[in-house]
């Protein structure tokens, strides 16, 4: 994880505060790679983060620590500037810039708690505004017809079914889905135990055509395992093989490209669209801010103005003045 080089450092780093290793208690930027790798040596030991959580703080502190590199001055609102433009220049999507922004402040936080004075302008710097693109939602019709259209001959076949249909009947995360096991099924009747971020647990409903079709595909499976979704060896299938099911199918049955994540906006926008409450659907998607499920409120504008048309008090009013006339 760290530089051979800075098993020393880090090692001082950890038992030393600021203060007591004589040095100032300014962050400077030299410092940065050193503050790294004391973060994510603590947050690996304390097991408080999922490991794809883990493994995204690695990728984005790893690039500011090599940003930090040859610097000297203490880290400012400028510098995280710099870093950001530089970030967006390599052509990522703006959610990834506001999840390396995240990251940065969790950091900070971290350090200022270990004697690092942190300026209050760079704990709570947001960075660029930037347009967040949203995944695609696929229309009802188009689910339905390709749950419906997938071929069950084989026991892979019963399997990439049920995965889809949980993917789409319960909106869930890919991490959620490959960290699934047989017994979250019968915790309670009608409901599935879900370890969610920051292994926080959560009951989600599963309708019961959802359950016949995971019970179908359970029957067929030729491993008795503890984990739900098994791989041609038995092992515990991968969220990247979830992609590749889904990718795949999607191409076979539609000519559609598309990953998991798309089921669960999809999966959020058509509740949102038939009346759901924002509040249920927080709780059912494992937000901790309402403020992350209001970006699934997205809906296209025949839609609002279908909705708009259909239920405004002066359209009823000019319908039965049209009436009475």
């Amino acid at each position: 994880m760290f530089p051979r080089g800075a098993i020393f450092k880090l090692i001082m780093f950890n038992n030393l505060g600021p203060r007591e290793r004589g040095a100032s208690s300014v962050l400077d930027l030299d410092h940065v790679p050193e503050a790294v790798g004391f973060f994510l040596n603590t947050i690996v030991k304390e097991q408080r983060y999922s490991k794809a959580t883990i493994q995204a703080y690695q990728r984005d502190l790893h690039f500011f620590a090599n940003q930090a590199r040859g610097h000297s001055a203490p880290v400012s609102v400028e510098f995280l500037r710099s870093v950001s433009k530089s970030y967006l220049e390599q052509g990522v999507h703006a959610h990834s810039l506001a999840r390396l922004l995240s990251a940065l402040r969790t950091f900070f936080k971290f350090l200022q708690k270990h004697g690092y004075e942190i300026p209050q302008a760079i704990l709570y710097w947001r960075g660029p505004q930037v347009v967040r693109e949203l995944p695609r939602v696929f229309r009802v019709e188009t689910l339905l017809n390709v749950l419906a259209g997938l071929e069950k001959q084989t026991w892979r076949d019963f399997r990439d079914h049920a995965l889809m249909e949980v993917l789409y009947g319960t909106g869930l995360r890919v991490g959620e889905i490959v960290q699934m096991n047989r017994d979250d099924l019968d915790r309670k009747p009608g409901w599935l135990r879900v370890l969610g971020k920051g292994s926080k647990t959560r009951d989600v409903p599963l309708l019961p055509q959802v359950q016949a079709t995971v019970a179908s595909y359970l029957e067929k499976c030729p491993f008795d395992r503890s984990h739900l979704w098994c791989n041609a060896y038995g092992n515990r299938l991968s969220a990247r093989s979830v992609a590749r099911i889904v990718a795949r199918r999607m191409m076979d049955l539609v000519g559609i490209k598309a990953n998991p994540h798309a089921f669960r906006h999809s999966f959020a926008t058509h509740l949102l669209s038939a009346g759901a409450d924002l509040r249920a659907l927080q709780e059912l998607l494992g937000h901790s801010s309402m403020s992350t499920t209001q970006v699934y409120t997205h809906m296209n504008l025949s839609e609002i103005q279908d909705a708009y048309i259909a239920l405004h008090p002066l359209s009823k009013a000019g319908k039965l003045g049209s009436t009475q006339g």
